[in-house]
């Protein structure tokens, strides 16, 4: 049994700002390791570590509106903090896409060359494609984006743009097919 209503009740109860910061704590000291493994599998290190801070912050700030009755409860608001901290990280992310060097722009295409082969044309083509895409429809591009580069799964695509898995497998079809369209028919292959 984790316990953690009881440091949410003692933090709730208190007017003591230095019994706040300990209730505070010791709820983190527990559901951290917890948050870290969920967080950890979804981003790379660095980022998980930045979503993990932001989401102590948020649930340390925010435990005066905690209304709950139970442990489970309490760790589910946990995670949905964090669940929100990262959903905010992959918005950003998807907006501020970091640019390529060419050699490592030159080693993705190659790895992904042995899996599907794509001629020189076609690459440009689609890059080109893609690169329309993000100035004419900038949310069909972030559906792109978090899966073709990203490498997001289907949950956690829809869930940052408020759709089922399906529905976000439907939008990405329909976002490469506009994609498509912006190269023109003489450069549809």
């Amino acid at each position: 049994m984790l316990d953690l209503l009881r440091h949410v009740w003692d933090y709730q109860k208190t007017d003591s700002l230095e019994r706040r910061m300990q209730a505070a704590e010791a709820l983190i000291i527990k559901v951290r390791p917890r948050l870290a493994a969920y967080v950890g599998g979804r981003v790379s290190v660095e980022d998980a570590k930045d979503v993990l801070q932001e989401a102590v912050i948020g649930i340390a700030t925010n435990l005066h509106q905690f209304r709950g009755t139970t442990d489970e409860q309490v760790l589910a608001w946990c995670y949905q903090v964090a669940k929100y901290k990262l959903a905010d990280l992959l918005r950003k992310k998807a907006r501020h896409p970091e640019s390529m060097d060419p050699d490592t722009l030159a080693q993705l295409v190659e790895a992904t060359a042995a899996k599907q082969p794509m001629s020189l044309a076609d690459r440009m083509d689609l890059e080109e494609a893609i690169r329309l895409l993000r100035t004419v429809d900038p949310p069909c591009y972030d559906i792109v984006y978090q899966r073709l580069w990203l490498e997001l799964d289907w949950g956690t695509i829809g869930e940052l743009h408020g759709k089922t898995e399906d529905a976000a497998r439907m939008e990405l079809r329909r976002c490469l097919q506009r994609a498509r369209g912006l190269l023109g028919p003489a450069r549809k292959a």
